[in-house]
């Protein structure tokens, strides 16, 4: 492969752009780790941050709160393909679906043009169930994913959701298991 100057100077460039693009969110993701139970030292070794800057990022409150899940993913990819990323949506709340009687209940953040494709999507399917429901004010931005599958997460699940108004009438029925 022919390295010359120009060709060098276009990966440096596309992957500064990379790494501006995950540091953006750098406070959201140690917010996480350490809402998760990482230790901070295990973050320092991992990331190279002062702890004194864990600290700071962990208790200050977030400038990214709500990232749209989808759009996050897509701009990574783009990035990683050496594609134009699009820009980061905020996400306006969270879709929460199941298919009949799977195990499994997934609730992603979503900007307003994911949310509209995943309703269209959702809608298509007889045996979805699935709620649209918006952030609550000071609702911590914490990634829920997936409930019975692979592991059951159902108790934080409930402990983050629980308090939400749809809560009693259109989640926790979610989590109940279907007989089909």
């Amino acid at each position: 492969m022919d390295f010359d100057e120009r060709s060098l100077q276009y990966e440096a460039v596309e992957t500064l752009r990379f790494i501006t693009s995950a540091v953006r969110y750098q406070a959201d993701f140690v917010r996480f780790a350490v809402s998760a139970g990482i230790p901070k030292r295990q973050i320092n070794r991992i990331t190279g941050l002062a702890r004194t800057t864990i600290d700071r990022m962990a208790y200050e409150p977030p400038r990214y709160a709500h990232p749209c899940d989808y759009c996050l993913h897509e701009h990574f990819q783009q990035l990683r393909h050496g594609e134009t990323a699009r820009s980061v949506g905020d996400s306006h709340g969270y879709m929460i679906y199941r298919f009949a009687s799977k195990p499994e209940v997934v609730s992603q953040k979503l900007c307003d043009q994911h949310r509209d494709e995943e309703c269209k999507w959702l809608s298509g399917q007889p045996s979805a169930r699935w709620i649209w429901c918006p952030h609550m004010e000071n609702t911590p931005s914490q990634i829920v994913y997936s409930l019975g599958g692979v592991r059951d997460d159902s108790e934080s699940f409930r402990s983050f959701f629980g308090r939400f108004p749809e809560w009693e009438q259109r989640i926790a029925p979610l989590l109940e298991p279907i007989n089909t």
